[in-house]
């Protein structure tokens, strides 16, 4: 899956687990529950797409490009409380 661009696409639930993904683009994708344990993202900008109940782990995420809010929702899986 290297260099390859979603473009407003619908992936709810899909299975991207071990995937290598350098210079995939993703934008404005629906990114719901989908599962990407094992698959790093580092250079992946994951900013505009919505990622609630995204399957991932802590140490995938980084050098993942998200956005403020998206960047509160993932500090859950570090057991982080963010106040505002």
């Amino acid at each position: 899956m290297e260099r390859t661009a979603f473009r407003s696409c619908r992936l709810e639930h899909a299975d991207f687990q071990q995937v290598k993904l350098a210079g995939t683009f993703f934008s404005e994708c629906d990114l719901t529950q989908v599962q990407l344990s094992g698959t790093g993202l580092k250079g992946t900008d994951i900013s505009t797409c919505s990622i609630d109940g995204l399957g991932v782990r802590i140490e995938d995420l980084a050098g993942a490009i998200v956005s403020p809010l998206q960047a509160v929702e993932l500090a859950k899986l570090m057991g982080i409380i963010v106040k505002m």
